[in-house]
């Protein structure tokens, strides 16, 4: 992978310092893994409070599938679209398994917002950057209603 990186940045410069950009590729890398993880912990968090504002129990934001599908009950959408997680497994169709996931996860944040009472402005950063939007929902002063 680095040896594509080191032939793409050679067409780019002509003159190059294989072992500074070695360097740079690995920084670079580093970065976004503990950027990822960063943003994971906030979700979480903010998950937790989310359940709490909706009077489940907190605990269920911190066991991976288990805190979907609270997620899913508490925005009022069955839990049972998670099935199609099971799609990815199949290689053929994996491509349509991405697309209907995505659809029920729009949904699903739309219908979320709606629970928080959040404007259209509100759902559409919540689509498109929810790892800013779910602590807003978590920690602002919004209130659940069922």
């Amino acid at each position: 992978m680095i040896e594509d990186y080191f032939r793409i940045i050679s067409l780019i410069f002509r003159h190059y310092d294989q072992n500074a950009v070695k360097y740079g590729i690995l920084l670079a890398e580093r970065f976004w893994k503990i950027a990822l993880v960063f943003i994971g912990i906030v979700i979480i968090i903010s998950m937790f409070k989310i359940f709490k504002k909706a009077g489940e129990k907190a605990w269920k934001a911190f066991i991976p599938v288990y805190n979907l599908i609270t997620l899913y009950k508490i925005s009022g959408i069955s839990p049972y679209f998670l099935l199609i997680l099971l799609l990815f497994l199949i290689p053929q169709i994996r491509g349509i398994a991405f697309i209907l996931y995505n659809i029920i996860e729009v949904t699903q944040e739309v219908y979320l917002c709606n629970k928080f009472k959040k404007s259209i402005p509100f759902i559409i950063c919540m689509i498109f950057f929810n790892y800013i939007c779910y602590p807003i929902l978590a920690f602002g002063k919004s209130e659940y209603e069922k």
